[in-house]
C-alpha cells in the first residue's frame, strides 16, 4: 500500500498557516517533498507524513519557543546553535509571519468585498430596470385613466340627451293631450292616457337613471383600482430602491 500525500492546502489546514508560509518554509528550510512531476521542482508539490511531521516541529520552535529562522535552518543542519545572537532577528521574523498572515487575510477581504459590490451593482441595475418598466406602465396606467373619464364624459353626455329626448316627448304628449280636453270622455280618455304615459315615462326614465348610475359606479370603482394599483407599484419600487441604496452606501461606508 502506497504512504498518503498530503496536498498543500490540507497541509495548511492542518498547520494553520498561510500558503506563502508554508512555501517559504520549505525553500528556506530544505524540506524535500513529492512532486506529481517525473522531475524535482516539476508539477504539482505533495507531502508525506514524514513532511508534515518536520513542517509541525518547525511551528513549534518558532510560534511557541520563539527560535528564529537561522536557529532552524542550525537545528536542521545539525549545527551548534547560539540563541543569544539570533534574538532580534527572530522577533522580526515573527513580525514577517504576522505581516505575510495579516495581508492573506487583507486579499481574502478585499477579495470577498469586490465580489458583494459587484453583486450590489447588478442589482441595483436591475432594480433601474424593473423602475423603467414600472414608469411605463404607470404612463399606461395614465392614458387608460384619461381614456376612462372620456368614457364617463360621454356616458353623462348620452344620460343627459336621453333626458332631454324624454322632456321633448312628455310635452309633445301634453301638448296633444290639452287639444283633445273638449269634452268629458275626451278628458277622460286624455287622464287615462296621461297616467299611463306618465307611468311609461316614469319607467324609462328609472331604467335611465339606474343605468347611469351603474355605469358611474363601474366607472369609479375602476379608476379607483387603478390609482391603487400606480400607488403601490411606486411604493413596491421605491422601498427596493432605497434598499438598494443604503446597501450601497453601508458598503462605501465600511470600506472607506
Amino acid at each position: 500500500m502506497s504512504e498518503k500525500l498530503y496536498l498543500p492546502k490540507e497541509v495548511v489546514n492542518i498547520l494553520g498557516i498561510s500558503g506563502d508560509l508554508l512555501r517559504k518554509w520549505c525553500e528556506e528550510f530544505n524540506i524535500i517533498t513529492e512532486w506529481t512531476g517525473t522531475d524535482y521542482g516539476k508539477g504539482h508539490r505533495r507531502f508525506t507524513k514524514e513532511n508534515l511531521e518536520t513542517l509541525n516541529s518547525i511551528k513549534k520552535k518558532i510560534h511557541e519557543q520563539g527560535w528564529s529562522w537561522d536557529q532552524v535552518k542550525q537545528w536542521r543542519n545539525g549545527e551548534e546553535m547560539t540563541i543569544n545572537d539570533h534574538v532580534e532577528r527572530s522577533i522580526l521574523e515573527k513580525k514577517i509571519d504576522h505581516l505575510i498572515e495579516g495581508q492573506n487575510q487583507q486579499i481574502e477581504f478585499n477579495r470577498i468585498l469586490s465580489e458583494k459590490l459587484e453583486l450590489l451593482t447588478k442589482e441595483l441595475i436591475s432594480t433601474q430596470k424593473e423602475l423603467a418598466i414600472a414608469n411605463k406602465e404607470i404612463a399606461a396606467t395614465k392614458q387608460q385613466m384619461i381614456e376612462v373619464k372620456t368614457e364617463n364624459k360621454d356616458l353623462e353626455a348620452y344620460i343627459e340627451n336621453s333626458l332631454k329626448k324624454r322632456d321633448k316627448v312628455l310635452l309633445e304628449n301634453i301638448r296633444k293631450t290639452q287639444e283633445t280636453l273638449k269634452d268629458n270622455s275626451a278628458e277622460q280618455e286624455l287622464n287615462q292616457n296621461k297616467q299611463n304615459f306618465e307611468e311609461l315615462i316614469n319607467t324609462n326614465l328609472k331604467e335611465l337613471l339606474k343605468q347611469r348610475d351603474e355605469d358611474l359606479l363601474n366607472a369609479f370603482t375602476h379608476t379607483q383600482k387603478e390609482l391603487i394599483k400606480e400607488q403601490n407599484q411606486k411604493k413596491t419600487l421605491w422601498q427596493k430602491l432605497f434598499s438598494n441604496y443604503e446597501k450601497s452606501f453601508l458598503v462605501f461606508y465600511f470600506v472607506n
